[in-house]
């Protein structure tokens, strides 16, 4: 369901020091699939839709986490981004942490974003290694979040590393 748009480079600056990866800086640009964002924002379920519609097929939002494992069991979600704090006055990212779990556990092979206004660095060292492929502050610069958004897909549809070195 991968579709072909238009030449551009998927990797944020950041991460062009991987030589290996050096013949795949410009590729052509995809969409991949269902993208499920999860905020008890509208404003940013919004903006969401606006800055990821060029890289996702479809863009479900739900303002709710409790309707997530429903959504994901009757459509084919290729991605979800899943904010931290849903309930009012709570910023500690344990709501977002318990629903990264579930969804680790009822769907392992779909890649997890975290989104947080609240972040600092132990909550995204707990949510990657909770199993996020990536953990992304509010605001967000549009470019930021498209980049890294398309690097955490193809991290979890690629092989490893090893694969694209040579060896030499």
């Amino acid at each position: 369901m991968i579709s072909q748009k238009r030449i551009i480079s998927v990797f944020p600056k950041s991460f062009r020091f991987f030589r290996c990866y050096s013949s795949f800086l410009i590729k052509e640009a995809m969409t991949y699939g269902t993208l499920l964002a999860v905020d008890d924002n509208p404003a940013i379920l919004t903006a969401l839709r606006y800055c990821l519609s060029g890289t996702f097929d479809t863009i479900l939002t739900l303002t709710s986490p409790q309707d997530i494992l429903v959504t994901m069991a009757t459509e084919e979600i290729t991605m979800v981004i899943l904010d931290m704090n849903f309930s009012t006055g709570v910023n500690s990212g344990q709501e977002g942490l318990f629903w990264l779990s579930t969804i680790r556990k009822h769907h392992p092979d779909v890649p997890v974003v975290l989104l947080t206004a609240y972040g600092d660095i132990q909550l995204a060292v707990r949510g990657l290694k909770s199993g996020a492929v990536d953990f992304i502050t509010k605001p967000w610069d549009n470019a930021e979040l498209v980049g890294p958004t398309e690097l955490s897909w193809r991290w979890t549809t690629t092989p490893p590393f090893s694969q694209h070195c040579d060896t030499a």
